[in-house]
């Protein structure tokens, strides 16, 4: 699984080796759902999205790990919209991506994990 990670996303090794937490538990499903919530109540993104993220409730991430959650769910996110026209599929990608530094804070309360989880999400854009 790894060979394969690093192969089809190189960026991967990046975020892994550069995140300096050993990362920390993430809250259970109906807590990271109200967390995500916080930042927006969007249907679309409850649908569509937060179940990419929720997924991962209950375990340990380091913060290049978080990114990489987030990025994978962005990319379900994409298959998940694409009988939707070119400019329904455009501008909700952009709000996505603009609530997705927002959606690492909430999950993570705001710490030094989510402040370091966001610049790295920054450096990878």
């Amino acid at each position: 699984m790894r060979i394969f990670l690093a192969i089809f996303f190189p960026w991967i090794s990046f975020l892994l080796i550069n995140s300096t937490s050993f990362g920390l538990v993430l809250s259970d499903k109906e807590s990271m759902l109200k967390e995500l919530r916080t930042v927006t109540t969007d249907a679309c993104f409850e649908d569509n999205y937060f179940p990419s993220i929720i997924q991962y409730a209950g375990q340990s991430k380091a913060p290049g790990s978080v990114v990489v959650m987030f990025d994978l769910a962005f990319r379900e996110f994409e298959k998940k919209i694409s009988g939707l026209p070119t400019s329904c599929q455009s501008a909700l990608k952009m709000n996505l991506l603009q609530y997705i530094p927002e959606f690492i804070k909430a999950i993570l309360h705001d710490s030094i994990e989510s402040k370091e989880a966001v610049s790295i999400w920054y450096k990878t854009r």
